[in-house]
């Protein structure tokens, strides 16, 4: 019987790639992808694959009925910044706005990926310029697959083009996966609900909930005993229904964007605390001296 629905616009950005190796995988193919299922699996277990970088693929297939939302994208954002295991994202008929995206792109910045399937996500142009920050910062990043966007024609072929100069570079290849699903073996697998501040068990928990220093971002890196830290939560819903609301554009955080210390603090410069210093001192002196004038009177 022939299939009769119409077919998608499905646009290949960056290296041509085979369809039929992006499909949703079997059972028997799927030995080293995520196991999660939008809508019959709980969200940590999609975030406990990617913290403990025991995945090499995200596949994430939902059909627009709110079982992976914005809220999730910005979890998955937040352990991203740690996993060094993950080739491909594949994020298709979800329901998530384009800030939530450009959360995840802020988040593969450093990692190995390489190809991004948005199939069936419905993007405009702040997505598609956080997609294009992405893979002008990431040079393993060499595919990225879209159909039925509002992105704009210019800035796709600027996204393609990027992709297809990332292939000039040597791509990294990620670790090897330390941890054997059949066996356990491997490193103290980490809590995923303790990194998050949720961990119902507290210190009962038969995992691990030592400090994350993975993959850290900044000099500083994370905390000790502190929990993920989230992305703002973004505007709930795809952006295609919000095209009457102003956009305010996205691009990725740079390190070097961060304000200094001090005017994170509210404290002067160092050139205004010498200024300060300098007028205080002066103004003692005039004062020692005008008192000094005083007491030498008859």
């Amino acid at each position: 019987m022939s299939d009769s629905s119409p077919q998608r616009h499905r646009r290949v950005l960056g290296a041509a790639v085979d369809s039929a190796s992006h499909s949703k995988p079997s059972a028997d193919e799927a030995v080293m992808n995520s196991r999660y299922v939008a809508g019959e699996d709980s969200i940590w277990i999609l975030l406990d694959e990617v913290l403990n970088n025991d995945t090499r693929a995200v596949f994430v297939y939902d059909d627009f009925t709110g079982s992976f939302t914005d809220d999730d994208a910005c979890a998955l954002a937040a352990v991203l910044r740690y996993n060094t295991s993950l080739l491909s994202i594949t994020l298709n008929g979800v329901d998530v706005g384009d800030s939530a995206v450009g959360h995840i792109c802020d988040a593969l910045v450093r990692s190995r990926v390489r190809l991004i399937d948005l199939s069936n996500t419905f993007l405009a142009d702040e997505a598609g310029a956080s997609l294009l920050a992405l893979a002008l910062c990431n040079r393993n990043l060499r595919t990225i697959i879209v159909d039925e966007t509002l992105i704009d024609e210019e800035i796709m072929d600027e996204i393609d083009m990027a992709c297809l100069n990332n292939e000039q570079w040597e791509v990294q290849e990620p670790p090897p996966m330390k941890r054997t699903r059949a066996s356990g073996l491997g490193p103290p697998r980490l809590c995923v609900q303790n990194c998050f501040g949720a961990c119902p068990n507290g210190q009962y928990c038969m995992l691990s909930h030592r400090t994350i220093q993975m993959t850290p971002r900044g000099k500083g890196g994370q905390a000790k005993g502190t929990p993920l830290p989230l992305p703002q939560r973004p505007s709930e819903g795809p952006s295609w229904r919000r095209r009457d609301e102003a956009s305010t554009g996205y691009r990725i955080r740079q390190d070097d964007d961060q304000p200094d210390g001090d005017s994170r603090r509210g404290l002067l410069s160092p050139t205004e605390t010498v200024f300060v210093a300098t007028c205080a001192l002066s103004a003692a002196v005039l004062f020692c001296a005008a008192l000094f004038r005083v007491k030498r009177r008859p």
